[in-house]
C-alpha cells in the first residue's frame, strides 16, 4: 500500500505564508480568477526558499508610523457619481466646440491677458503641490494587473523561424527514442505584436494626455510587446485656410504635417509589419477635425485595411453617443482569423431588418476598461465565440460627409432658433454630472480661464477620484468657446457663452469665490515674478500710479477689471474698498491731450522732401541662428532639460532655474579660509548643465562642428585639449 509522503517544512511555511496574504489583499473590485489562484499556489508549493534576513538587534525605541491626513468631507468630498443614462432625443442639440473665430489671433488677442502670464504645467504642478490639502494626482488607469490580465491572449509570445534555442524537453523524448544524444532546437520565443498608440491632441484631448502616458507605460513594463510606439496627431489649428494635419512621434520634437490628400495615401503607422502590428486611435471624436469633411474616419477607414485598428475611446457612452460617432452606424464586430487587419472583420449591422454579415467596413469601439479590453484581444485573436460593438465607415465619402452634414453641431445650431442662457444651462445639466455641474459653477468665479487654471480649480474644488471627465464635458458642453487658437494649448484662453457667466455667479457662493479668486491670482503672480517682470503683478494691479505702455501687457487691466467685478459681489466694505483699488490700479495708458469735444479740419497741401544722395558704406555685423528646443522632464526627478542628439552618447543638458542663493560661508563654520566671505546673496539667470560628466568623444564630436550660413562664434574649441 503506497502512502503520501507528508509535504516538506518549508512548503507548508510558504503555503501559509500565502494564505495569510490571500486574507489581506484582494480589494473589492480585484478579485482573483481560478487560473491566477492556481498559479499562486503552484509557485507557492514549488519556488525555493528565500534566504531568511538577519534578526533586527532590539531597540528601546519603536519607529514611528507615519499618519495619513485626509481631507474632511464637506460638499466637494462626495463621491463621484455617475450621471443617468439619458435615451438618445432627437431635439437635444449636440453642443461642442465651435469653429474658430476667422480673425487673425492678433486681433483678438488684444484683449487677453499676455500669453507669457499665463502658468505653465511646472507653475501648476507646483501650485497643486503647495494647497493646503496635499492632493496625489490619481491614476487614471484602472487596476493595472485586471488590464494585463484582459490582454492576455496578446501577450502569449510566438515562435521565431530560426531555431535559436534548445528543447530541452524535446530532445529528452528523442534521445529516449532513438537512443542517440541527437539535439533538438526550436525558434526562440519572443513577443508577437508591437502596439502604436496614435493620440489625438485636440483641445478637449488635453485633459486625457495623462491617460495615453499611464496606458504606454503599463504596456512597456509589461515587456509583452515588442515595441510601444506613442504617435501624436495634431488637427489643423491655423487661420490660413490649410487643413494640414501633424503626426509626430513622442521621441521627436520636428511634426510631419500632411495635407489632406497626402494623409488620405498615406499608409498607416507600422504598416510594413501589418500581421504583428496592432494601432489604436485614443480620442474623443469631438473635435471639429472629426466633424468637417470625415477626413479623419476616411483616413481611419483605409488603415484599417492594412492592420488590426481600434478606437480607443475616452469617453463613456452616454457622453460618446454625442460625438461624431454619433453619425456612423452601430455594428456588432467578429472575427475568425488570427491577427487579421481589420477589413477582414465579420461586421453585422444592429439596424438592417435582414439578419446579413459582411467583411469590412467597420473598426471596433472600445473604453479603457478591462472588459471591453478583454473583447479585444479575443477579437485580434481571432476567437469568433466572442463580439463587440464598433461603427460601420462608409467607402464613399460623399455618403460619409452627408451623414456628417446632417448632424453637424454648426448646422444645427443654423436651422434651430438661439437658444438663451438659461436654456443652454438648463440643457447643459439634464446631460452633465453632478461633478461637471459643480465645476461650471465654480469656474465662473475665474478672472481668466485656462487649461492650467482649469486644472488648479478643479484639483482644488472637486474630489480627487473625479478624474479628467468632469473638465471635458464643461469643455463640450457649448458654455466656453475658445478666444483666440494660440500654438501651445496651454496659452489658450476662454470665456463663457454671453449671459451663461451672469447666470452661473448668482449660484457662487461668497467661500468659493474668495477660494478661486486667491488660487488664480497667486498661480498668475508666481508666473509673472519667476519671469523677472518688472514691477511685480501685485504692484502692477494695485498701484493706481503704475501706468503700462507696453502694448503687449494691457490686459493686465482687463484682468484686474474682471478681478474687481468678483470682488465687488463680496459682502462687507473691506473687499468694496479692495475692488476699488483694483480698479483704480493697472490703468490703462494716458489719453491724448487734446480733449475729445475739440473739432479739427482736415486739410491737404503739397510737401516736397529733400535728400542727400551718399555713397553706400560697408557695415559689419554678426548673425546668430535661433532655434527652438522644447524641454522635457528627466525621468524620476523633478528637474527639466533636452537632449543632444550626438553620435555615440547622447548629451542630457538640465535646466537650472534662475533665483537668489546665498554664496559665501558663514564666519562660525569651522575650517572656513577668509576668501570664503563675506556671505552675501547672488541672483543668477537660468542655465543649462550637463547631467553627467563630459566624455572625450561628447568633447571631440562638439568641438568638430562647423558655422553654418549667417552664424558667427567668435573661438573655436581644440578637439584634443588635454
Amino acid at each position: 500500500m503506497s502512502t503520501r509522503r507528508p509535504a516538506p517544512a518549508s512548503a507548508s511555511a510558504r503555503l501559509g505564508e500565502l494564505l495569510g496574504w490571500l486574507a489581506a489583499w484582494p480589494p473589492a473590485e480585484e478579485s482573483l480568477t481560478g487560473a491566477e489562484l492556481a498559479d499562486l499556489l503552484w509557485l507557492a508549493r514549488t519556488m525555493p526558499e528565500a534566504p531568511r534576513p538577519p534578526a533586527p538587534r532590539p531597540s528601546c525605541s519603536s519607529p514611528g508610523v507615519p499618519g495619513v491626513v485626509h481631507p474632511s468631507g464637506g460638499e466637494g468630498a462626495s463621491a463621484a457619481s455617475t450621471p443617468p443614462q439619458s435615451p438618445r432625443q432627437a431635439a437635444e442639440v449636440p453642443a461642442f466646440f465651435p469653429k474658430p473665430p476667422q480673425a487673425p489671433p492678433r486681433e483678438r488677442a488684444a484683449h487677453l491677458l499676455p500669453a507669457r502670464a499665463l502658468p505653465t504645467k511646472r507653475e501648476l504642478d507646483s501650485a497643486i503641490a503647495s494647497l493646503p490639502v496635499r492632493l496625489q494626482t490619481p491614476r487614471l488607469l484602472p487596476p493595472e494587473r485586471s488590464l494585463l490580465a484582459a490582454l492576455r491572449p496578446l501577450l502569449e509570445p510566438a515562435r521565431g523561424v530560426s531555431p535559436m534555442e534548445l528543447d530541452e524537453e524535446a530532445t529528452a523524448e528523442r534521445c529516449a527514442e532513438e537512443r542517440l544524444p541527437l539535439p533538438v532546437y526550436e525558434g526562440r520565443a519572443e513577443p508577437r505584436f508591437s502596439v502604436t498608440l496614435l493620440v489625438d491632441r485636440g483641445l478637449s484631448m488635453e485633459v486625457w494626455q495623462p491617460l495615453a502616458g499611464e496606458f504606454r507605460e503599463l504596456l512597456v513594463r509589461s515587456g509583452a510587446f515588442r515595441a510601444v510606439r506613442l504617435l501624436e496627431l495634431l488637427p489643423p489649428r491655423g487661420h490660413d485656410g490649410s487643413r494640414a494635419v501633424g503626426l509626430r512621434a513622442s521621441e521627436a520634437p520636428q511634426i510631419a504635417w500632411k495635407s489632406p490628400e497626402s494623409l488620405r495615401r498615406s499608409p498607416a503607422p507600422a504598416a510594413g509589419e501589418a500581421q504583428r502590428s496592432l494601432l489604436l486611435v485614443i480620442s474623443d471624436t469631438a473635435g471639429p477635425h472629426w466633424w468637417e469633411d470625415g477626413l479623419m474616419f476616411e483616413v481611419i477607414g483605409g488603415w484599417s485595411r492594412q492592420l488590426p485598428l481600434a478606437i480607443l475611446h475616452t469617453l463613456p457612452l452616454w457622453l460618446a453617443e454625442r460625438t461624431a460617432l454619433r453619425a456612423l452606424a452601430p455594428v456588432e464586430i467578429r472575427n475568425d482569423v488570427p491577427a487579421a487587419c481589420s477589413s477582414r472583420y465579420l461586421v453585422r449591422d444592429l439596424a438592417a431588418w435582414h439578419d446579413t454579415t459582411r467583411r469590412g467596413g467597420a473598426v471596433p469601439v472600445l473604453r479603457l476598461e478591462p472588459g471591453a479590453l478583454a473583447q479585444w484581444a479575443a477579437l485580434v485573436m481571432g476567437d469568433a465565440r466572442l463580439s463587440m460593438g464598433g461603427v460601420a465607415i462608409p467607402a464613399e465619402p460623399g455618403v460619409l460627409l452627408q451623414q456628417l452634414e446632417r448632424l453637424r453641431p454648426e448646422a444645427l445650431a443654423a436651422a434651430a432658433p438661439a437658444s438663451g442662457a438659461a436654456e443652454l444651462w438648463q440643457g447643459f445639466c439634464r446631460r452633465a454630472s453632478p461633478q461637471a455641474q459643480r465645476l461650471a459653477v465654480v469656474l465662473a468665479a475665474a478672472p481668466v480661464l485656462s487649461l492650467p487654471v482649469m486644472r488648479l480649480i478643479q484639483a482644488a474644488m472637486l474630489p480627487p477620484a473625479s478624474g479628467p471627465l468632469p473638465l471635458q464635458e464643461v469643455l463640450l458642453s457649448g458654455l466656453l468657446q475658445p478666444i483666440a487658437l494660440p500654438a501651445d494649448p496651454d496659452a489658450l484662453q476662454y470665456s463663457f457663452h454671453p449671459g451663461v457667466l451672469a447666470l452661473l455667479r448668482r449660484d457662487l457662493s461668497a467661500a468659493d469665490t474668495l477660494a478661486v479668486v486667491r488660487m488664480v491670482t497667486g498661480l498668475l503672480e508666481r508666473r509673472w515674478n519667476a519671469l523677472g517682470a518688472a514691477p511685480s503683478f501685485r504692484a502692477l494691479l494695485q498701484d493706481p500710479a503704475q501706468r503700462i505702455e507696453d502694448p503687449a501687457l494691457r490686459g493686465v487691466v482687463n484682468f484686474a477689471t474682471a478681478t474687481a467685478e468678483l470682488i465687488e459681489r463680496l459682502p462687507g466694505e473691506a473687499y468694496q474698498r479692495f475692488a476699488r483699488q483694483l480698479r483704480g490700479g493697472s490703468m490703462p495708458p494716458a489719453p491724448g491731450r487734446w480733449p475729445e469735444a475739440m473739432g479739427f479740419v482736415r486739410c491737404s497741401f503739397p510737401t516736397a522732401l529733400l535728400l542727400e544722395d551718399l555713397e553706400p558704406q560697408p557695415i559689419r555685423f554678426a548673425t546668430a541662428w535661433w532655434e527652438s528646443t522644447p524641454l522635457q522632464r528627466i525621468p524620476n526627478t523633478a528637474l527639466w532639460g533636452f537632449r543632444e542628439p550626438l553620435r555615440g552618447t547622447p548629451l542630457t543638458l538640465v535646466e537650472l532655474p534662475a533665483g537668489r542663493f546665498q554664496m559665501g560661508s558663514p564666519p562660525e563654520e569651522p575650517e572656513r579660509h577668509s576668501d570664503e566671505g563675506p556671505q552675501h546673496e547672488v541672483t543668477l539667470a537660468s542655465f543649462f548643465l550637463s547631467q553627467t560628466p563630459i566624455t572625450q568623444a561628447q568633447w571631440r564630436e562638439v568641438a568638430g562642428w562647423q558655422e553654418r550660413e549667417g552664424e558667427r562664434w567668435g573661438r573655436g574649441l581644440k578637439a584634443n585639449p588635454s
